[in-house]
């Protein structure tokens, strides 16, 4: 799914914040991210970054800063679709630093299988931004990376069941490297100093569609 990414996370939401995509069964370790949820109660929704960001996610290719603009999330069992009740931002500033796993505490106990996010913004602003540096023709160069079209991504194939009283957790993944990859960066105009991928940029729709990938299903 398409439509209409800042280092730091800053969630301001009542109950919750953010993840989508395809499920995706690739073996990795987030164990540990997903130790710190825990401690919470109800159903948890816990977003980490592998490769880790900011940080190099391939050879001569880093991402230094991601935000999303979050409008909504929701996650969809048999008994409910608890969502988020206010619009928070979904980032990675601090090295290894994940956002704070998002907690729905008041969610019915039963089956969960999807969570659902609306990336979104005001029409003025973007409702994403990706900053980071790549080697092109030999040079390092920076390159950035806004759209202002929404963005619908939903993580399906899930198999999480909250048990009354308890806690249960749904990961989400996010892994940009196919995405930003797949970009022609020597292609892209050169603004304020940036390689710069846009809105009405041609390829920028194929990018929405690898960004909406990039979000998957973590065990």
């Amino acid at each position: 799914m398409r439509g209409p990414i800042a280092l730091v996370l800053a969630v301001t939401a009542a109950c919750g914040g953010g993840g989508g995509g395809g499920g995706d069964d690739t073996p990795v370790s987030d164990a540990a991210a997903l130790s710190d949820a825990i401690t919470q109660q109800g159903l948890i929704v816990n977003v980490v970054a592998l490769p880790a960001l900011p940080g190099e996610i391939k050879s001569d290719l880093t991402v230094t800063s991601v935000v999303f603009h979050v409008q909504r999330l929701q996650v969809i069992g048999d008994n409910g679709q608890p969502m988020t009740s206010a619009a928070f931002d979904l980032g990675w500033q601090g090295e290894g630093t994940n956002p704070s796993p998002i907690d729905f505490p008041t969610a019915p106990s039963g089956l969960y299988s999807q969570v659902s996010i609306e990336i979104d913004a005001s029409a003025a602003a973007p409702v994403y931004e990706i900053f980071g540096t790549v080697k092109v023709g030999g040079d390092i160069e920076m390159f950035h990376i806004r759209d202002t079209e929404n963005l619908d991504i939903d993580i399906t194939g899930y198999n999480v069941t909250l048990a009354p009283g308890q806690s249960a957790i749904m990961g989400v993944r996010l892994d940009l490297r196919d995405a930003i990859d797949g970009i022609d960066m020597g292609m892209l105009p050169m603004m304020m100093g940036r390689r710069t991928l846009e809105t009405n940029d041609a390829q920028m729709s194929e990018f929405r569609d690898k960004l909406d990938d990039a979000f998957k299903r973590s065990p």
